[in-house]
């Protein structure tokens, strides 16, 4: 199968276009399918030569002006026309130039240093200032940029939950509640006895109280939860002489299906359903 016709003709168009100037590497991202040697093929069949542009004197001034300057990368490639941003890095380097500071007039170009000015506005308005007004202050910069910056180089914290809505404060009674239930109910009784606080806010208030679970104490009801020696001797002296929903309070709040299965497991008789539904008229 001949491969040359593969091509598409948004591939021929950017070959056209950008391999007279553009670097190979360059010529691979934009034909990320393609090769160096197929590329190469291709240009000479449809007989495109690649242009050296060399560099004058003029550009070598305009370069050594503007590179070590706040002009941004955009600006550079309009002033030294026909030579790709690599050639530019490549030429600057071999004379020995650094680059400057600039803002980038796109997010194609934002690795650049910061400025002392920006440190500066950094360290005096990081703590008191909501990111969006400080952006502000810092044109060209990113949200996660400036927080990398403040808390790895500045040492200002990391204010990622500053300005998030605080929930209402706890109270006694809750914290009272919380003291004598944490380590005795489940998870999903907890956040009964709590409406309108999370799982997360429970343990964290716990956390803060310094409110621990026993390590054989499971967050959740269900199959997973291991059965203690004494819960099993509790499941056994009271087997269909109390209701399943009573049984469960007394056991530490198993749920129901998982009483009637540790029950078959060591042995016990089927859970009489009928005997208790008569009780309860």
């Amino acid at each position: 199968m001949n491969l040359d016709l593969i091509w598409t003709d948004r591939e021929i168009a950017i070959l056209e276009e950008f391999y007279p100037y553009a670097s190979h590497s360059e010529l691979e991202k934009l034909l990320p399918n393609r090769k160096k040697n197929a590329i190469v093929t291709k240009a000479s069949k449809l007989n495109i030569r690649r242009l050296i542009y060399r560099w004058t004197e003029e550009q070598l001034s305009l370069l050594k002006k503007h590179y070590p300057s706040q002009t941004n990368n955009e600006e550079l490639l309009a002033l030294l026309k026909n030579h790709s941003f690599v050639a530019i890095k490549t030429k600057a380097k071999n004379l020995g130039l650094k680059r400057g500071s600039y803002i980038p007039s796109c997010k194609e170009y934002t690795a650049r240093r910061w400025t002392k000015e920006e440190m500066k506005i950094l360290r005096l308005y990081y703590n008191s200032m909501e990111d969006k007004d400080l952006l502000m202050l810092l044109p060209g910069r990113t949200l996660m940029g400036m927080k990398h910056i403040a808390a790895r180089q500045l040492k200002l914290g990391n204010k990622f939950k500053m300005f998030f809505k605080r929930g209402k404060l706890w109270t006694n009674f809750e914290d009272n509640l919380l003291s004598k239930n944490f380590n005795v109910l489940p998870n999903e009784e907890l956040i009964k006895l709590f409406p309108g606080r999370t799982h997360s806010s429970i343990k964290a208030r716990a956390h803060k109280l310094g409110i621990k679970r026993d390590k054989g104490t499971w967050g959740s009801v269900g199959p997973y939860k291991p059965w203690k020696q004494k819960e099993i001797d509790t499941l056994s002296k009271n087997w269909n002489n109390v209701s399943l929903e009573d049984l469960s309070k007394l056991i530490g709040y198993r749920a129901e299906e998982g009483l009637k299965k540790q029950a078959k497991k060591i042995g016990l008789p089927p859970y009489d359903n009928e005997r208790f539904k008569k009780q309860k008229k």
